[in-house]
């Protein structure tokens, strides 16, 4: 009888090594796996035997309780556990449309997601300025931002090059003295890059040029540098046909609408319908009018035509009135080719944040995220009033004229959709969480609502010097004048950045105080 006993013992001592084998090794490779049911009393009975039950059976577990105890309360495994399920949840929930569970991105350390938007210790920001997109509304939240004491905006967006390369120094030099510790902030710098006017230099040569200088600045002083300097690009694209009729409206409409009786001028100060177009339809089918989003981000496409008449003409002094003769000839590296729109797809794709100004909001608030602007309230500007009914004979004559600016657009927005997906971890999130909370804090005119008072504003360097203002240099800035020019503003002569309390008149950075 006792050689029965001790037989059974050692065959349950035989069948627990077994099993207590299987599943440990079973655990190394996949946690969380319990004994089978049918396991568990043959386990529980060898243990009574040899006097000993870690885990009674009439004593309820999780499956995590379980797991830990058969591991021996393994810290590390419970942690791993923990990690699987928090992402297996993520991973589910990134497939889920809804707001709460669909950020790949959630994460402490992703700003996008973030309550509020946050300085970066040195940073560089360019935004490429297309006309009539919202550019202008841009500039102001900038300037805001700026007399905040938060950035520089040192360059007019026509800039020369030297004024390109002066602050490229500035900014290195900058921004090694803030890892040397000779700087307690290091360089924060807006530039705003259109062409056109006072130069058009930036805007030739952004391919060539600004955009190498960018991916330098990146490699140099961005992430993995030593530096952690923040390098970013930005662009927003516009529906085309919305952008064409802006353009006309703001540029265009007030050339066709002047007498040129009174002027007596031809080519270049020529003014009336004969040389400007009857209406945009005229103006659009002159062929100089074309697809002028893809030709100002390429610069090199005679973006200067856009602001041109189209048509040629011969005075008649009996009717004192110019005559139409024919449309003014087309330069063939002016018209946009396919090679051309392939160019433009690469350079397209290469700004950090791409947006459309149908979706403007949500531009503006991940690219304010992105580069650390506080303050993006604003009131809409250069907003046209002009009649939005399309005569169908002319809309159709402009969607001819801007074939490659439609295909642009919809990269664009696709651009958009993919970047916002992937630093939000969906659209639903950016849109819910933070545009639509924005905008219900509009007040009147302040989209977004009012933000606070200006610390500071600009004034005529001359006018400070007769008061005896003194000049405010924040620590963020490359240079003690801030590059403060306003000839954006039509301010010619220079201009200083004082205390908002005193009393000179404003010529810049207070567009959006109450």
């Amino acid at each position: 009888m006792r050689t029965t006993t001790t037989g059974r013992l050692l065959l349950l001592l035989l069948l627990l090594l077994f099993f207590v084998f299987f599943f440990v090794l079973e655990d190394a490779v996949v946690d969380g796996v319990r004994p089978p049911p049918e396991a568990q009393p043959l386990i529980d009975d060898a243990l009574r035997e040899m006097g000993r039950s870690i885990l009674p059976r009439e004593e309820t577990t999780t499956v995590d309780e379980d797991n830990a105890r058969r591991r021996g309360l393994d810290d590390v495994g419970d942690a791993r556990d923990t990690s699987r399920e928090e992402t297996s949840s993520s991973s589910s929930s990134s497939s889920s449309s809804s707001v709460d569970g669909d950020n790949n991105n959630n994460d402490n350390n992703n700003k996008y997601l973030e309550a509020e938007t946050k300085l970066p210790k040195c940073a560089l920001h360019l935004y490429r300025h297309i006309s009539k997109v919202g550019g202008t509304t841009i500039r102001f939240v900038w300037d805001k931002n700026v007399v905040m004491g938060d950035w520089e905006y040192p360059i007019i967006y026509g800039f020369e090059e030297k004024q390109w390369t002066d602050l490229l120094q500035r900014w290195k030099e900058a921004a090694e003295k803030f890892r040397n510790g000779e700087r307690a902030v290091g360089p924060r710098t807006l530039v705003e890059l259109r062409g056109n006017w006072p130069s058009n230099w930036p805007a030739q040569h952004f391919q060539t040029r600004i955009m190498p200088d960018v991916d330098a600045l990146k490699k140099e002083y961005g992430e993995g540098s030593g530096y952690e300097c923040e390098i970013t690009t930005s662009v927003l694209i516009r529906e085309p046909t919305s952008q064409t009729l802006s353009f006309y409206e703001y540029y265009i409409r007030k050339q066709q609408e002047q007498d040129p009786g009174e002027k007596k001028t031809m080519w270049p100060g020529v003014v009336g319908k004969e040389s400007w177009g009857h209406d945009i339809g005229d103006y659009v089918s002159s062929g100089r009018a074309t697809n002028g989003q893809v030709r100002e981000i390429l610069g090199d496409r005679c973006t200067t035509n856009l602001r041109e008449p189209g048509y040629e003409t011969e005075w008649v002094d009996e009717t004192n009135k110019p005559v139409r003769t024919h449309a003014r000839p087309i330069a063939k590296e002016c018209k946009i080719s396919e090679s051309d729109y392939e160019r433009f797809e690469n350079v397209l794709r290469w700004f950090d944040v791409v947006g459309t100004t149908d979706n403007f909001d949500h531009f503006l608030l991940t690219q304010s995220r992105t580069v650390g602007v506080r303050y993006p309230q604003y009131k809409k500007s250069n907003s046209g009033k002009h009649e939005r009914q399309w005569d169908p004979e002319m809309k159709i004559k402009v969607e001819q004229a801007t074939t490659f600016d439609k295909r642009a657009y919809e990269l664009a927005k696709r651009l958009q959709r993919e970047q916002v997906e992937k630093l939000y971890g969906s659209w639903a999130t950016l849109d819910e969480k933070f545009v639509k909370p924005f905008q219900s804090k509009t007040e009147g005119e302040f989209v977004g609502g009012k933000p606070p008072k200006s610390l500071y504003k600009w004034v005529k360097t001359s006018e400070a010097m007769a008061v005896d203002a003194a000049p405010v240099v924040p620590d963020c800035w490359t240079d003690d004048t801030g590059g403060g020019q306003a000839t954006a503003y039509i301010v010619f002569e220079p201009v200083a950045m004082v205390d908002k309390d005193v009393n000179l008149h404003c010529v810049k950075g207070c567009n959006f105080d109450s």
